[in-house]
């Protein structure tokens, strides 16, 4: 089970961010943090960075936690440093298919889906192959080893195809309560490669409780300002790296 030390000992920008969501929830939610960093860092990296045998950084985290643990407020605050940063488009809005995730990523190839309701699709995906949430988790799945190769649309017979050239970078920051993920398990979510695509994180039932960030601003003026410098620090990063092109110029992420 991770801890608030995991979140500060992580370097780097991931870890001012997942330091800034910490810090931000009522309570102590490590897992939650991380989850939600890495994915966004994973959209915000993708096809600026490889690894030798060139895989992407994008990501699939999920966190496994009950209601009223800050899950809303992680994705929130996600939300609120992509708009903040000036790259609203890295979001993909909810797809209510898989043909309209496809399109998505043929607008921006490169994105981040705030997934709120993954629970919902994997008790589909259980009971249905057929149902558009089951559709929609299907193309995830083959989405996950994309990296680099185009990606050809669905065929319909009232509307053209979109395909996608050079790829797709999707990243996924999901959420579900540990009730409807324990009940929709079976074997089939091991087999189809489900649970090998998803970083899952579980986090601890037993809350900690700990001075909200709003708290923390009603305390003094200079904690407020540290608290807004940090914030300021985070959307200054993103920004130099959302600019930041590998073959236009030299540099070190």
């Amino acid at each position: 089970m991770l801890t608030k030390a995991d979140v500060y000992s992580c370097p780097g920008l991931l870890g001012d961010v997942a330091t800034y969501i910490h810090d931000s929830i009522e309570t102590s939610q490590p897992g939650t943090a991380l989850a939600a960093a890495i994915s966004l860092m994973g959209a915000l990296l993708s096809k600026r960075v490889e690894s030798t045998t060139g895989l992407q950084p994008h990501v699939y985290t999920g966190i496994i936690a009950g209601t009223g643990t800050g899950k809303t407020t992680a994705q929130n605050l996600i939300k609120n440093v992509v708009s903040k940063s000036g790259i609203p488009n890295l979001l993909m809005g909810n797809p209510a298919s898989a043909s309209g995730l496809t399109n998505s990523l043929g607008r921006s190839s490169r994105q981040l889906f705030i997934w709120d309701e993954m629970g919902h699709a994997i008790s589909a995906y259980s009971k249905s192959a057929n149902s558009s949430e089951s559709l929609i988790l299907s193309k995830v799945l083959k989405l996950f080893s994309a990296d680099g190769s185009s990606i050809i649309g669905d065929e319909y017979a009232n509307k053209g195809r979109v395909d996608i050239e050079g790829g797709a970078y999707l990243s996924i920051f999901g959420a579900s309560t540990p009730v409807r993920f324990y009940e929709s398990l079976n074997q089939n979510f091991i087999h189809d490669g489900y649970l090998p695509r998803f970083l899952l994180f579980f986090e601890n039932p037993e809350m900690e409780y700990q001075i909200t960030r709003n708290e923390q601003k009603e305390l003094s003026e200079t904690t407020k300002a540290q608290c807004d410098d940090e914030e300021n620090y985070i959307l200054e990063r993103i920004r130099y790296i959302e600019k930041w092109w590998p073959k236009s110029e030299e540099g070190d992420l």
